[in-house]
């Protein structure tokens, strides 16, 4: 949050120095009346914010495209997550879900509290040692080349976070990875498919009997 500010303060030293140095050299030379320099440094200001503006936005056109308008969330996604917060025990448990599908926004979509909080992956800092087992192993039933010892840390996880329900849709941000304990979710007789709309879908766990 400081860094924007920062930068734009920098931006104006920078800019406040030069005119200094500037005003100095040339007031050896020229008589040049002190509204002039104001001036100058006014439009100088203008002009680098003008010109680092137009050249961050070009450089984020696709990332807007790709992560922030209704590729990741649209109206399927706001169906999923007005459904899911009419689920029992869906407000006061965790809801698993993916970091890189957009799924994360139901907190201010629909006042549910996601796995992932954050709108953008990686910044979130974590994962930390239940998150990643769940990323990992939630669907490990469904995998019997992960061994015994792995699998098991799946419902460790579930339990420990206390998730009842799984939100995930598509698409995801392009060049992120779907975290592999939710790729065969949909395998796993630890999880049933309660809604489905074709863009986005909810698990509910069945697994509370593994010991």
């Amino acid at each position: 949050m400081l860094v924007t500010p920062m930068a734009g303060i920098a931006v104006f030293a920078l800019v406040a120095g030069a005119v200094a140095l500037a005003r100095r050299v040339v007031l050896h030379r020229l008589k040049v009346p002190a509204p002039v320099w104001v001036s100058v440094t006014a439009a100088l200001l203008v002009i680098s914010t003008v010109l680092t503006g137009r050249q961050y936005l070009y450089r984020h056109l696709v990332l807007f495209g790709d992560k922030y308008d209704s590729v990741i969330i649209n109206q399927k996604d706001l169906d999923a997550m007005a459904y899911l917060a009419t689920l029992p025990g869906a407000r006061t448990t965790l809801i698993g879900n993916s970091n890189v599908d957009g799924t994360a926004w139901m907190y201010a979509v629909a006042d549910l509290h996601p796995l992932w909080t954050h709108y953008d992956f990686p910044q979130q800092v974590g994962p930390g040692y239940h998150r990643f087992n769940f990323w990992a192993y939630a669907d490990a039933d469904a995998r019997p080349w992960v061994p015994a010892k792995l699998r098991a840390l799946g419902p460790e996880a579930v339990r420990a976070l206390n998730i009842r329900y799984i939100l995930t849709s598509v698409p995801t941000v392009r060049g992120f990875k779907v975290p592999d304990g939710l790729v065969s979710i949909d395998q796993s007789k630890w999880w049933k498919k309660i809604y489905d709309n074709g863009g986005a879908w909810i698990y509910e766990w069945r697994g509370a009997l593994i010991p």
